[in-house]
């Protein structure tokens, strides 16, 4: 059976049943519950998008956070090998130093 064919029968049988009355079940007890299926549809479509884009927002931001933070870790590395040179200058010169202090020593010692 097609779809006029079922149109044509549903017709044709509010008309036997009293048109008015069966009309206003029909729309009670068939169309109301599908518009407001449709309705329900709607607003679930509407919040699934909205999710979405808070979705979306939230790997943009830890993206960005996650890049942040790279940049903070490679600037960390940078600073620990200047503070490794400098360490290393100044046991150098701590070196040099106790050295210079020591050879002085020896020769004030009799």
């Amino acid at each position: 059976m097609g779809a006029h064919e079922a149109a044509g029968l549903l017709i044709a049988a509010l008309q036997a049943m009293g048109g008015w009355k069966l009309g206003i079940l029909f729309i009670a007890g068939f169309l109301l519950p599908l518009a407001v299926n449709l309705y329900l549809v709607r607003e679930a479509i509407t919040a699934i998008v909205k999710l979405r884009e808070e979705v979306k927002e939230s790997i943009r931001e830890s993206n960005r956070r996650y890049d942040n933070n790279v940049i903070l870790v490679e600037q960390y590395e940078q600073i620990s090998h200047d503070l490794l040179a400098v360490v290393k200058s100044n046991t150098e010169a701590f070196i040099h130093l106790s050295d210079i202090i020591e050879q002085r020593a020896k020769r004030r010692t009799p």
